[in-house]
């Protein structure tokens, strides 16, 4: 399990896209666990206001997705994340409400 720093993210929209940046820290242990299988993003999501939709980037690579109310997971790899501090990058297009997030190796 990792910790991402102020895991509550709000995302309101009436136009355009809205951003909220996070980060968490890998540490080698967590880095080598990889080897052997993925990682995933729980992005929990108590409301949907209104649709759109739900851009994340980890490091460099970006997963788009329809956020629907409960969990959304997104897995990931060894590849995309780095021993230290990661960078989280959400991009909506709609008003979602995320009260957490949760990033773990499976």
């Amino acid at each position: 399990l990792f910790n991402v720093d102020s895991s509550r993210v709000e995302i309101f929209s009436s136009s355009t896209a809205v951003e909220k940046r996070r980060s968490f820290t890998v540490t080698e242990s967590q880095f080598n666990l990889l080897n052997k299988t993925s990682g995933v993003i729980n992005i929990n999501v108590s409301s949907v206001i209104k649709t759109g939709s739900l851009t994340v980037s980890i490091n460099n690579r970006s997963v788009q997705i329809n956020p629907q109310t409960g969990i959304n997971p997104i897995n990931f790899n060894k590849a995309d994340v780095i021993v230290g501090e990661n960078n989280l990058k959400f991009t909506a297009t709609g008003n979602l409400d995320i009260p957490q997030v949760v990033v773990k190796v499976l």
